[in-house]
């Protein structure tokens, strides 16, 4: 299975070790959600994006891990914490010209979910939001404060005057 019918020639044949049965020749239009994270993904991440929800409308879901280059300081070990499953299909960008490799497949999908910049903007994550614009598609920008379940460590207060509402 293959999200992008541009699929970088270097990531056609596999990505990461896996096999994608990729053929140009039958490659057909699929309607693709892009998600773009730093962190590793999780299944905790797999659920409360709703990765399930779009395979069941008939999108293909494409994760990018733009960890290597966005977070300098990250562990190497961190790639293999990912969480996988044949639902999805996941990509380690390791460089910003890989990131470049993946520009038809962002102009091509129908969503891009940006996780990259939930941690706050700077310098190392600007390419990762340049592409994002030049690809045209709707996006999403996903704020920490906005997560379920986010407390922070200076609980706002909530409606009823109290610290954080527990969620």
């Amino acid at each position: 299975m293959t999200t992008c019918n541009k699929l970088p020639k270097i990531m056609r044949a596999s990505s990461n070790d896996l096999e994608h049965g990729w053929r140009e020749d039958t490659a057909t239009a699929r309607r693709t959600v892009v998600y773009i994270t730093n962190v590793p993904f999780t299944q905790r991440d797999y659920e409360r994006y709703g990765v399930s929800w779009w395979r069941s409308e008939g999108y293909a879901v494409l994760v990018l891990d733009v960890g290597s280059f966005t977070l300098p300081h990250r562990p190497p070990h961190w790639d293999e914490t990912a969480f996988r499953n044949d639902s999805f299909e996941m990509h380690f960008v390791r460089t910003k010209a890989e990131l470049a490799a993946f520009a038809a497949c962002l102009s091509d999908a129908d969503l891009i979910v940006d996780l990259n910049t939930a941690h706050g903007h700077s310098r190392w994550n600007l390419p990762v939001l340049r592409a994002i614009a030049r690809s045209g598609t709707p996006s999403l920008v996903i704020s920490v404060n906005a997560y379920p379940g986010y407390q922070g460590t200076d609980a706002a207060p909530d409606r009823f005057g109290g610290g954080s509402a527990g969620f």
